[in-house]
């Protein structure tokens, strides 16, 4: 009665846990990068796509978005315009040898922009301001400070957030799609605007989420134990099996890192297996068996799946493979439970573990 009611209670908890399940985050171009959240890519990008004039063909659609996000972070009475962009450069050097992530130059400002993902904002801003005012020419000078935050902890620099810029930036973008649709650089602009929202998977975490956990924090350790244990329980429970229907079956087990559990025969001589694979695939559990044939030679592959029955058994998965690892060749042939029941799992493997030793006997 007490395990009943543990269980009981494991299933209420398991029902509360659904609604914390994560969406997947859709990958960018820029996840497989090795530099992928280095501030000079990141800045490099910037410079290419804030320039009208660059190859993109997208005009000034940064521009426009970025310009939107300054005049609404100094919120003049005014509105004075940012200008039109005459001048992009990228780690401008100052006299003192500092080094200025981006200066951009407009027919009415001189903007200085310091991008910050992850390092902390202790840059030499008064000297870049001194730097600035050498070729103002008389334009109005604004610090920027662009980073996951939007905070500025530098006196007289406004600070403006990857996503403020990234919420800006779209709509224009959307309408450029519209308007061009065949000009590639649109995909590469989408991907990079969803690379800056990438910084924040981790700043916006959900506490709803961290609190179930640290209040169910030893309730979820018990219930991954009650799953290993009795996964090792059914691993153990069909070896068993496999010892007793088989006739001179020895088997013995590989539990491996991707989630197989493999079923061996030590008198087969080689590691042929029966591999039982549960996972997820499109949100739902499945519950795969694999047989795995090493090395059998080619023109005794027709016979073998002949005697696994593949072409009449409607639960073979997918279409068989031919692998090669690490010199060896292997017959691979999936198959999936037609119930999510241990009975029907264990049948599957029983029978088709079965006739594997069928063709280790007869067709070596």
């Amino acid at each position: 009665m007490l395990l009943e009611n543990k269980l009981k209670h494991f299933e209420a908890l398991l029902e509360s846990a659904k609604k914390f399940k994560q969406q997947p985050h859709e990958k960018t171009f820029f996840d497989t990068a090795i530099r992928n959240h280095y501030e000079n890519p990141t800045t490099e990008l910037l410079e290419f796509f804030l320039n009208p004039q660059e190859s993109h063909e997208l005009g000034d659609v940064f521009w426009k978005g970025f310009s939107d996000v300054v005049q609404a972070e100094i919120a003049r009475e005014d509105e004075v315009s940012m200008g039109q962009v005459e001048r992009l450069e990228r780690e401008c050097v100052t006299h003192s040898g500092n080094r200025i992530d981006l200066i951009l130059e407009t027919d009415s400002h001189l903007l200085l922009v310091e991008a910050k993902i992850y390092h902390q904002q202790n840059n030499p801003f008064n000297d870049y301001v001194k730097y600035a005012k050498t070729r103002s020419k008389g334009k109005e000078i604004l610090g920027l400070i662009l980073s996951i935050s939007g905070k500025s902890e530098a006196r007289n620099w406004y600070g403006i957030s990857y996503q403020q810029l990234v919420n800006a930036v779209r709509p224009y973008l959307a309408e450029q799609m519209l308007n061009s649709p065949m000009n590639k650089w649109n995909l590469f602009a989408r991907e990079f605007l969803l690379h800056l929202e990438s910084y924040y998977k981790i700043q916006n975490l959900d506490m709803n989420r961290v609190q179930f956990i640290f209040d169910h924090y030893q309730e979820i350790q018990e219930l991954q134990k009650l799953k290993t244990n009795t996964i090792k329980e059914v691993v153990e429970k069909i070896s068993q099996q496999l010892n007793l229907m088989i006739d001179n079956y020895d088997s013995y087990n590989k539990y491996e890192s991707w989630g197989g559990i493999r079923f061996y025969n030590h008198v087969w001589g080689n590691t042929s297996n029966t591999t039982l694979y549960i996972h997820e695939n499109r949100g739902e559990t499945v519950f795969g068996v694999n047989t795995y044939i090493l090395n059998l030679p080619q023109e005794l592959e027709a016979q073998a799946l002949n005697i696994l029955n593949y072409d009449q058994d409607e639960r073979h998965a997918q279409d068989c493979k031919i692998q090669k690892y690490k010199g060896e060749r292997w017959l691979c042939i999936y198959w999936h439970a037609p119930e999510h029941t241990f009975e029907a799992v264990e049948s599957l493997i029983l029978e088709k573990a079965s006739l594997l030793d069928k063709i280790e006997k007869t067709l070596r």
